[in-house]
């Protein structure tokens, strides 16, 4: 970019870990994916999805983000959105049984005799989606969120106010961006 169009990005990263884009590259189904950018203020969020994003010659655009867009889960306590290492919960929950000690000593292994972690129900385990009906609400408040995000970057590129995020740092999400050998490319700050 040139200075006028210049924004100072705090972090660059890729929307999947370094694992999950070996396995995608050596499946050979796929060679672009998407990278978050943080850059510093609101103005530059608004200059991003109003003017893309320039790497070399190619031209991405750019789109809102927010890090609840993940499907994390806790094992810890089994639930959605958060890591064991920020989850609250007094003790481990068991991802097979649901009860409290850690899954990894559990002796439950089949199907008939599991329950859910998560939606507590019976039949499944908690990191079995299709089944869970906690993964089905927190999937449904993820669409909503990346829906709302959505409505807010149409809104920059109308031209409207955006007072959707008053953070400090301001996620963007940029789509088809081609990676390297080792699932990096290293871009500095402008």
């Amino acid at each position: 970019m040139s200075n006028q169009n210049a924004v100072k990005i705090e972090r660059i990263s890729w929307l999947y870990k370094k694992e999950k884009l070996a396995a995608i590259r050596n499946a050979g189904s796929q060679t672009k994916g998407s990278i978050i950018i943080e850059v510093a203020t609101e103005t530059d969020v608004t200059r991003l999805i109003k003017d893309g994003f320039l790497y070399g010659a190619l031209w991405l655009p750019a789109k809102l983000w927010d890090v609840t867009l993940r499907a994390i889960q806790c094992f810890r306590c089994w639930k959605w959105g958060h890591t064991q290492s920020v989850c609250n919960a007094d003790s481990d929950t068991c991802g097979r049984c649901a009860k409290h000690h850690p899954t990894r000593g559990c002796i439950i292994q089949d199907l008939q005799e599991a329950r859910c972690a998560g939606c507590k129900k019976p039949g499944h385990f908690a990191w079995m989606t299709r089944s869970c009906a906690a993964y089905k609400s927190f999937a449904a408040g993820q669409r909503a969120t990346e829906n709302r995000l959505n409505e807010a970057t149409l809104a920059v590129h109308r031209g409207q106010n955006q007072n959707q995020n008053q953070n400090q740092n301001q996620n963007v999400t940029t789509h088809q961006f081609r990676h390297d050998d080792d699932g990096y490319i290293v871009i500095g700050n402008t």
